[in-house]
């Protein structure tokens, strides 16, 4: 599966039924990590970071954008929300933070998936 420039084996399925793509996708100067989502009705990149604390950690969802580092946030139905984290949190358990090709390390536990951005309506 290709979207944008990014293919595999950084993009990843991540739920068949929703049609849920995710890869990660390079950073920002003011944001480290960016990622894709992509599923039977959005396609977005989000940015978002893992909060430490001993052996466990969070990852902290933070700005979606509708293009590869630019563009607004894309409206997204409120209603469509917890498919979105559904697909985001099972992403991060399954996926190394840092290399979507790649199975996430068994150092470390994740906590929960947080997220932070405030998206329009």
């Amino acid at each position: 599966m290709r979207f944008d420039d990014l293919s595999a084996p950084f993009v990843v399925e991540v739920d068949r039924e929703t049609g849920c793509y995710m890869s990660s996708a390079g950073g920002m100067p003011e944001r480290d990590f960016m990622f894709l989502y992509h599923d039977n009705r959005y396609h977005f990149y989000f940015c978002a970071d893992q909060k430490w604390e001993r052996q466990v950690f969070d990852i902290v969802v933070m700005d979606s954008m509708s293009e590869r580092g630019t563009g607004a946030s894309p409206p997204i139905q409120p209603f469509d929300m917890p498919v979105i984290r559904k697909n985001m949190e099972k992403f991060f358990r399954e996926r190394w933070f840092l290399d979507s090709s790649k199975p996430r390390p068994a150092r470390g536990e994740l906590r929960k998936v947080v997220f932070s951005w405030n998206q329009p309506r």
